[in-house]
């Protein structure tokens, strides 16, 4: 239908809110914080989850009460938040902007309307701005300023928190359910005049592959009417990335660590050695003394002669020499004359020592 809104666009237009229960107990503690407890309230939760839509329903919802203030990226400095609420009144600054804002904000909840300030993306607040809010909500008093500021689970929240002080925290995580996943889509289908559908299977499956996250949701539907394959769709969802891929292929050779109970019981059980490793141990030992014994013999046999003398070890007194009995002694015999060309010298007696 020419003319008819998108069913899916991305922005966060409060006609096109599908209520259904987490985000309504929301929008509900956000309004009681607003009304009754802090200055400052905080909207927390997952990217995609609905900050952004939750915060435009609750303008909407307390404008009777509330002049509104919707700030989208409020990543500045002090005097340039305040200069840029202001120039969205349409007031004028002066060299002050902080006297100016507190001035308008007075005449404002005089006329019986105080001021809701709405802060989307609030981990982009710079702490010093996120501290000098909470001061002018405390100075201006809880009729004349209201703050509800949207933050995500990123690392810079905690900081942003820090600054703030003590705040009233709504916490929205619950992604949707299936029964109200058809309901947002064919809402969104028949906001949009209807003409277009989305099978209720295809619903199924666009829900299990966003995990129910409502802006996942949105793009894979939105994508889908454009044409594209939902089976692609889900491929797209599931496949894991080349890192995930890496890492799953190593895990392959790695056994499940158990737990360091389970670890500590099995090393006090686990043998000191393995019988397998003490035999082998007991072999090599016998082999070194072989080797030792058979070494001692070959020096012997191949000791150099010193002072005209040479002494001759048979194996059979290395084995006489380990025997019990009477201990040996090696004794070079007497010196001989040089033996006559083509004799060999005579070996030298193994005398027994008593």
């Amino acid at each position: 239908m020419s003319g008819a809104p998108d069913p899916f666009s991305l922005t966060a237009d409060p006609e096109a809110y599908v209520p259904r229960a987490a985000t309504e107990a929301a929008l509900e503690a956000l309004a009681e914080g607003v009304a009754e407890r802090d200055e400052v309230v905080v909207l927390s939760g997952p990217a995609g989850i609905g900050k952004t839509l939750l915060l435009r329903v609750l303008a909407e919802r307390l404008r009777p009460l509330y002049r509104p203030v919707y700030v989208p990226f409020p990543k500045l400095p002090p005097n340039e938040l305040w200069h840029w609420i202001l120039g969205n009144w349409g007031e004028r600054v002066g060299p002050d902007p902080q006297a100016a804002l507190q001035a308008t904000l007075k005449h404002y909840a005089d006329a019986g309307r105080g001021t809701l300030l709405l802060l989307d993306d609030g981990t982009s607040l710079p702490p010093e701005t996120a501290a000098a809010l909470r001061a002018l909500a405390t100075l201006t008093g809880p009729t004349v300023l209201r703050i509800v500021v949207a933050l995500g689970d990123e690392a810079g929240s905690h900081a942003v928190r820090e600054a703030l002080g003590a705040v009233e925290e709504v916490r929205l995580d619950v992604p949707l359910e299936q029964g109200e996943a058809r309901r947002y889509v064919a809402a969104r289908l028949s906001r949009a005049g209807g003409a277009q559908r989305i099978a209720p299977e295809a619903v199924g499956d666009l829900h299990a592959a966003s995990g129910g996250n409502p802006r996942e949701l949105h793009e894979l539907a939105d994508a889908l009417l454009r044409g594209e394959s939902l089976p692609e769709l889900v491929r797209e969802q599931e496949a894991p990335t080349e890192r995930e891929e890496s890492l799953a292929s190593m895990m392959a050779f790695v056994a499940p660590s158990a737990p360091a109970e389970t670890q500590t019981a099995a090393e006090e059980a686990r043998p000191a050695a393995p019988l397998r490793w003490l035999a082998l141990g007991a072999l090599l030992g016998v082999a070194l003394m072989v080797m030792l014994g058979v070494g001692v013999w070959v020096g012997l046999r191949l000791a150099p002669e010193g002072s005209g003398q040479r002494v001759a070890v048979s194996p059979a007194a290395v084995v006489a020499a380990t025997a019990p009995g009477p201990r040996l002694e090696l004794s070079p015999s007497a010196p001989e004359p040089a033996p006559e060309a083509g004799a060999f010298a005579a070996e030298p007696s193994l005398a027994s020592v008593p």
